[in-house]
């Protein structure tokens, strides 16, 4: 048996905030409870409209945060330090690390997931590290590793 909802979140592989899904009932209840959707009514389906222009400007200010973060990060360097021995660090250098040192040096708190690295550095020297802050936006930083 199937139902009809309407998101009131975005689901990955799912869709969209304000689409309007068919799903069994089971998961559909499932995303009514945890108030990700609501169910299809008339007048459920009048909020689609409202519900869709609010995600069309939360979306807008996202991109024009993530632009603005952008303009000021990118082509920025970072410097972190460890311990090493002929080129090589004793440990490595990891995205967590790296996100410590955004927000120490730049003053910039970036969540460690929109961070596109090796996965581990274990060598000195310099990195161009990527940060993808939205969908359609990203900057690049210089990530420097030098001996203590």
């Amino acid at each position: 048996m199937h139902t009809e909802i309407i998101l009131l979140e975005n689901l990955d592989n799912k869709g969209k905030k304000g689409d309007i899904l068919k799903l069994k009932l089971g998961y559909a209840k499932y995303l009514i409870t945890k108030k990700f959707a609501i169910k299809k009514t008339r007048n459920a389906e009048m909020q689609i409209a409202e519900i869709k222009k609010h995600a069309l400007k939360q979306l807008v200010k996202e991109m024009a945060d993530a632009k603005a973060i952008v303009e000021q990060l990118n082509g920025k360097t970072i410097i972190i330090k460890g311990k090493s021995h002929e080129d090589k660090l004793y440990g490595s250098i990891t995205i967590n690390e790296v996100a410590h040192a955004i927000e120490t040096s730049l003053n910039f708190k970036i969540d460690k997931k929109k961070i596109e690295m090796p996965d581990h550095i274990k060598d000195l020297g310099d990195y161009e590290i990527k940060i993808n802050l939205h969908p359609e936006l990203s900057c690049k930083i210089k990530l420097i590793i030098e001996a203590e």
